[in-house]
Order: structure tokens, then sequence, then C-alpha cells
């Protein structure tokens, strides 16, 4: 299935930070979301369509359990997720619906002037102290200084026909990209807590939550195997505070890789984000990627959290640190055409997703 989710209203998509009282006041959004909170959403609607919940949690649905994973337990190996990611509905001449992917600006792109370029792997012309293990870093060209970009993880993104010219040329002009707040723009409520048995709020549970509310015709994009049966068309419940979406089938663009075969200097542009058990890279790239593959630099975002709420012991779960999309890895070596997952963690459900190009 390639599903294109739209919102009703605003959307509440949590980070893995803990939101219990003493700890923190706002509920921070991330967006897109992780493809945990995405499995979740098409597991949960597939339950609702074939029989609910209750009958669900009572061992009833053996078929749905067959295609989505029993109560409280991995989805099954059929189950692969694709996505989510930011995306605009296009509307075509026959009325049929399509859509453009939407990414954020890579990590190895700087302003110059009126275009982004990348950075440069290669030996400064002034000397630099470092205990880093990799005598290769990553440099503006000679004689460039980066212009200043304003501090918002939002600030800029690229359309997938932007992303790759930029992957091809190593540079792409600034009218090319989209700022962030013409996709969606962040909004921030109060709210308190309530004590539905007695009708009254309840005293010091002010809190302050931020919600995401995209622009017209955009929304998510997410594609789905092992499950079937769907509608064209529907409303599903996705993110917190029972919030809702729309829900369509569309056409979809392929993505792919902007290098070319025979090249052996290739870098990785993540997708989605990702898990390496040493943090911020593999502990073993060779045995990720294929022999001969040698690491020989990063540019990595700031780390996402992944964590959230367990209701089985109603406590939060241990929050883990993943490397953001964005991030971009360079190497030398044969390119892993071979793959389309690169994570230590959660590759059937959406981590880990990439594109690569040549450097």
């Amino acid at each position: 299935m390639k599903l294109f989710i739209e919102p009703v209203d605003v959307w509440l998509f949590r980070d893995g930070r803990p939101f219990d009282r003493g700890s923190d006041h706002l509920a921070r959004s991330i967006f897109p979301p992780l493809p945990t909170v995405m499995q979740g959403v098409i597991r949960t609607h597939h339950i609702e369509l074939n029989g609910g919940i209750p009958a669900y949690l009572a061992g009833q649905l053996l078929e749905v359990e067959k295609a989505i994973g029993k109560p409280g337990g991995p989805p099954p190996e059929t189950f692969r997720l694709r996505g989510p990611f930011v995306a605009q509905r296009i509307t075509t001449a026959e009325g049929a619906y399509d859509v453009d992917f939407y990414f954020p600006l890579p990590a190895d792109a700087y302003r110059d002037g009126e275009a982004y370029r990348r950075l440069e792997l290669g030996s400064p012309e002034t000397g630099v102290i470092t205990n880093l293990e990799q005598d290769l870093l990553l440099w503006p060209r000679p004689g460039r200084e980066p212009a200043k970009e304003e501090d918002s993880k939002d600030s800029v993104w690229l359309s997938l026909g932007a992303l790759q010219e930029y992957l091809l040329k190593g540079e792409l002009a600034v009218g090319c990209t989209k700022p962030g707040n013409a996709l969606f723009v962040r909004e921030r409520r109060f709210g308190i807590q309530r004590d539905d048995s007695r009708r009254v709020t309840v005293e010091k549970m002010l809190y302050e939550a931020e919600f995401i509310r995209t622009q017209q015709g955009v929304g998510l994009y997410a594609e789905v195997e092992g499950v079937e049966g769907w509608p064209e068309q529907g409303v599903l419940g996705i993110g917190g505070e029972g919030h809702a979406g729309r829900h369509r089938s569309v056409r979809a663009p392929q993505i792919h890789h902007s290098v070319d075969p025979d090249m052996r200097r290739f870098k990785i542009v993540f997708l989605t984000p990702t898990f390496f058990r040493c943090g911020w890279q593999a502990d073993d790239w060779e045995a990720l990627l294929g022999p001969g593959v040698t690491f020989k630099g990063a540019a990595v975002n700031r780390p996402v959290m992944l964590g959230g709420f367990d209701q089985a012991t109603k406590k939060q779960k241990p929050a883990r640190r993943y490397v953001p999309a964005g991030s971009v890895y360079f190497f030398e070596g044969k390119p892993p055409f071979h793959l389309q997952i690169i994570t230590q963690d959660g590759a059937d459900i959406g981590f880990g997703q990439f594109v690569i190009g040549g450097w």
C-alpha cells in the first residue's frame, strides 16, 4: 500500500524525552514522526478495520495477528514499512493523486551566497589539533566562508528532485529549496490535567504541548507491505491526544541513488533516523556495507530521542539516541547498492532508509 495521510486538525508527535510531573512541562514534537509511531498507526488501524481492539486483545483475530503480530509483540517478518516522509499532494489532470517528497537539508551542505554547496573532505590550509582517528575532516572550499543560517531544524527542505540534483552536482541554488514554514509550522498550546471522576482540574498539572500544523496539501507518506484489504480512502487515528488523518492511496516517485556505479568514493544520506550500537557510527562498517568499505568521515546532526511511555508498566521507557535524518557518512569502496536499509535496529519498520551520492 502507498498511503498519503493528511491531518484533519493539528498533530502531536512527542519526542522520546520523559513527560512526567516534575521532569518537564513541555511536550515537544518530532516531524516527520519516527517510524515506530507510523508502524503503530498502521497496525492499530488494521485492527480497527478487521474486528476492533477488544477482539484483538482477546485473541479472536488470528488473521490480524498473522499480518501485524500479537498484542504487545513486534510485527512479523512479512510486515515492512517505508517512510514516513513529509509529502505534498499533487492533483493531476486526470484527477489522480500524486505526491512529492521533502527531506531536510543534508548535514554536509552549507550556504555560499545564493547556493548551497557540499563540504569537502580534505586537509585544511591552517593547522588544526584534533583527537579524531580520521585524518580527513570536512571543510568549505578554500576562500569560502559559510553564511550563518537560522538555527532551526525546520529551516530548509529539499524536494526529491532537488536532493538528487544536489547529490549529483554537489551544489544547489537557494531558490530550489523550500523553507520549513512553507510545509508546516509548530504551535504551542497550554493544557491542564483533568480529574474526570470529579470533573475538576488537577492542581500543579499545567503543561504545554507543541503541535504540528501542516500547510494545505502537506502530510505524510508511507509504504506498507504485509497488510491488505484497506479501502482506497478513509480516516485513521494518528499522533497524540486522539487526533486523526485522512488516508488515501496515491502514486509516488521512485527514490534513486545519484552516483556512478563504478565510483569508489560515495556518501550515504539518511532519509529516516537510524541506530548504531556505538552511538553516531557503526561498530563494524564492513559488516554492514560489505568488504573493502572504509569509513572516512561524517556530518551528523543532533540526535533524536526514542523512548515513550510503557502502558504495561506505567513507566517511561529508557530513551535511546538515534542518528537523525539528513546525516551524511563518507566512504571509500564499492557502494552498497544491494542494501535498502542501513541500521542496527528497526530495519523492518523503516529506520535506516538512505540514498547514495558521490564525493
